[in-house]
């Protein structure tokens, strides 16, 4: 483990730690800048990071099939991004803290769509529900749940 090539105090280096291989900018002997991840679980990140966290902007692939594409904030999805989900679902929209909370759009795999605003990963409040039969669902959501057009 260690510095395998380059420069990984103040330039651009190949780092190998215990959780994987760091390949990109150093500034002080720590990741800081753009660069890729390669974890031994078999995620990758590529983007911005500091001191071993996920920060501004980048796309995590998870091992899984998922992926997401947006903002970041201490090592967390937080602002503006896309997830992808291995099943074919997908969000846009705003996180906090790695919760969909905010406003989004979640389109599920089977053509059904909600467009509205989120918290703790649910449709909660305002939104409107689009079946892929063109069915129109317009009213208000607690958690994920239905609640009317109050």
């Amino acid at each position: 483990m260690g510095c395998s090539e380059g420069d990984c105090i103040n330039g651009v280096g190949r780092y190998v730690y215990r959780s994987g291989i760091y390949t990109g900018q150093f500034r002080s002997g720590a990741p800081r800048g753009e660069g890729v991840y390669l974890f031994t679980n078999g995620d990758r990140y590529e983007g911005y990071g500091e001191n071993f966290k996920k920060e501004k902007y980048g796309t995590y692939h998870y091992h899984t099939g998922d992926r997401y594409v947006g903002e970041w904030k201490n090592d967390r999805r937080h602002g503006y991004g896309i997830y992808y989900y291995a099943s074919g679902d997908r969000y846009v929209g705003q996180w906090v803290d790695n919760v969909k909370k905010g406003e989004g759009s979640y389109s599920y795999s089977n053509g059904d769509r909600f467009d509205g605003t989120f918290e703790e990963d649910k449709p909660h409040g305002k939104g409107v529900l689009t079946g892929r039969e063109g069915t129109v669902k317009k009213g208000y959501w607690v958690y994920g749940a239905f609640a009317g057009n109050r």
